[in-house]
């Protein structure tokens, strides 16, 4: 995937991201090692959908544990973004993407990406508004307690680390 190794770039020096489902463990993964070399990871869930999915729970709890600021909105959040930043440049990715298996392997999809100077992509000020509006999830994971499935198209990967 793509994505992944723009992740695993050294280069990054930031990471925001803001998805309805997150199931790729070896995503979080990687967000995990760019907060462990102290480099900025923001991520907003939608917390409805998470809670429906024990791999979601899954994924959201290791990045919580890893001390990674992650947090919900109600109502729905729907975004796929996510947005890296470099020293002079920022990448900027969206579309209709989530972050599970199911998105890479199985679903037709649409990703718009874009490389250039900070300040140029609306994306930027979008991910800063949603992240101030949005509530801090964590530590106490009784807040992610699964509920029945919502149906709404994620899968799982069936998959762990």
């Amino acid at each position: 995937m793509a994505l992944l190794h723009r992740l695993e770039d050294n280069a990054v020096t930031g990471a925001d991201l803001a998805f309805y489902a997150l199931t790729d463990i070896a995503f979080c993964h990687a967000l995990i090692w760019l907060h462990q070399l102290h480099k900025r990871v923001r991520v907003v869930i939608d917390r409805k959908w998470v809670r429906s999915c024990p791999s979601a729970i899954e994924s959201v709890e290791l990045l919580i544990a890893a001390g990674i600021d992650v947090r919900h909105r109600n109502p729905i959040i729907h975004y796929k973004l996510l947005i890296l930043t470099y020293k002079v440049d920022i990448f900027v990715s969206s579309g209709s993407a989530n972050l599970t298996t199911a998105a890479w392997n199985r679903s037709d999809e649409l990703l718009v990406q874009t490389m250039g100077p900070p300040g140029q992509y609306v994306a930027q000020a979008m991910f800063k508004r949603l992240f101030k509006r949005s509530l801090k999830t964590g530590p106490v994971f009784n807040d992610l307690s699964p509920t029945e499935p919502i149906g709404f198209g994620s899968e799982h990967t069936g998959y762990s680390a």
